[in-house]
C-alpha cells in the first residue's frame, strides 16, 4: 500500500500551552505534530503517558524571530482527546497535526532539516534540494511567517499538495509531494 494522509487538524493561539485537537486514526498510523512559534520561547512534549518524539527544533533568528518544531510517534489504540505541548513563554503559535497510514517502518526517509530566508520579505522561498532514499517516499514542507498580521496568500508549489493552511498568530501551510 501506498503511504496516505488519514486526518488533519490544525490550531493557533498565544499562550504558554499549545495544544490540538487529536486527528481521527487507527492504531499504528504515524502521527506527525508541526508547531511554529515566536522564537522567544522553548518548546517541550506535555502528553504524560503518550508521548511525543521531537524530531526538529529549530530556531530561525533569535529574539523576536519565529522556531519551528516537529514531534512525532505511533498512536495506539487509546489516545488523548488532544496533543498538548508547553513553551517556556507565553507567546503567537500555530500548529498542524495529521495522521499518515501505511509507513512501513522508519519515520523518515531523510532527517528533517529546517531553512529559512529571514529579513526582507519575498514573494517567492526556495529551501534546499532533499533527495529522499525509498520509493513513495513524501516530502513534506512547511512554509510560515512571524507574524500575528493573519491572512496570507501562498502558491502551493507545482505538483505540491495541501496537507494544512493556519491564518491566525503565526501563519503556516504543510504541503507534501
Amino acid at each position: 500500500m501506498a503511504l496516505s494522509l488519514i486526518d488533519t487538524t490544525t490550531a493557533s493561539g498565544d499562550s504558554s500551552a499549545p495544544s490540538v485537537t487529536a486527528p481521527s486514526g487507527s492504531s499504528g498510523d504515524l502521527l506527525i505534530v508541526v508547531i511554529n512559534y515566536n522564537a522567544d520561547a522553548t518548546i517541550s512534549d506535555n502528553n504524560g503517558g503518550t508521548p511525543c518524539t521531537e524530531d526538529l527544533e529549530y530556531n530561525m533568528g533569535g529574539a523576536g524571530g519565529g522556531s519551528i518544531a516537529v514531534y512525532s510517534r505511533e498512536i495506539g489504540g487509546s489516545e488523548p482527546a488532544n496533543y498538548a505541548f508547553t513553551l517556556s513563554a507565553s507567546n503567537r503559535w500555530a500548529m498542524t497535526a495529521f495522521l499518515l497510514r501505511d509507513h512501513h517502518g522508519d519515520i523518515y526517509d531523510v532527517v528533517p532539516a529546517g531553512a529559512h530566508n529571514q529579513g526582507t520579505p519575498a514573494s517567492s522561498i526556495v529551501c534546499d534540494e532533499i533527495t529522499t532514499l525509498t520509493d513513495g517516499a513524501w516530502a513534506i514542507a512547511v512554509g510560515l511567517v512571524d507574524n500575528s498580521a493573519g491572512a496570507w496568500d501562498v502558491t502551493d508549489p507545482s505538483g505540491w499538495t495541501t496537507i494544512s493552511t493556519v491564518n491566525s498568530q503565526q501563519p503556516q501551510k504543510v504541503v507534501y509531494w
